[in-house]
């Protein structure tokens, strides 16, 4: 007998035509950016990845408490999306 841990339940999506298979226990790719990311992938210090991310936000005309999307700073530092999520921890 397995336990609830070790079950995977997947669902059929059909979602315009075309049928995936998803296990319920996937989590979903993360859609923003945090300044970790950002010296990961520049490699800056902590306060340099914050600076950055406020740029964007202004840039961008977001409040500071606003999240910065990973296709909002790929498009700012010019970086391809596939690339950058590579580097997300």
């Amino acid at each position: 007998m397995t336990s609830n841990k070790e079950t995977w339940f997947s669902t059929q999506l059909i979602f315009a035509g075309e049928t995936e298979s998803v296990s319920m226990n996937s989590v979903p790719p993360r859609l923003v950016i945090y300044p970790k990311d950002v010296m990961n992938i520049t490699g800056c210090s902590n306060r340099t990845a914050r600076r950055k991310l406020e740029k964007i936000r202004r840039h961008y005309n977001k409040s500071k408490d606003a999240y910065v999307s990973i296709e909002e700073f790929c498009a700012f530092v010019g970086l391809k999306e596939e690339r950058v999520k590579q580097f997300l921890i």
